[in-house]
């Protein structure tokens, strides 16, 4: 039984290892709690309007703008995938 765990334990960090190694999701500019004070600084809002004014979607991305890419790479359907880089930025870095 202590095998058998240890296994499925090596096999699950080993598939997490290789997602985390072997796919990076990139992104710029996502509200958060971290950056909502600032976001929200009326001293800070000519910063933050001219980072909104580079994104070619118009806004800063949300939390759940990830939802997809995480359901993906824990499907099968990324079983083949490695060396891959995901960008989520609303267009940041196709300008």
């Amino acid at each position: 039984m202590v095998m058998l765990c240890c296994v499925v334990l090596c096999c699950v960090v080993y598939c997490i290892l290789c997602i985390c190694c072997s796919v990076l999701i990139w992104s710029r500019y996502i509200k958060t709690d971290i950056n909502k004070d600032t976001r929200s600084n009326p001293e800070l809002k000519a910063n933050f309007d001219f980072i909104t004014s580079r994104i070619p979607m118009g806004d800063w991305g949300e939390p759940e703008d990830f939802k997809g890419v995480a359901a993906f790479m824990a499907s099968e359907a990324s079983a083949y995938m490695s060396g891959e880089n995901i960008v989520i930025d609303g267009g940041y870095m196709a300008r």
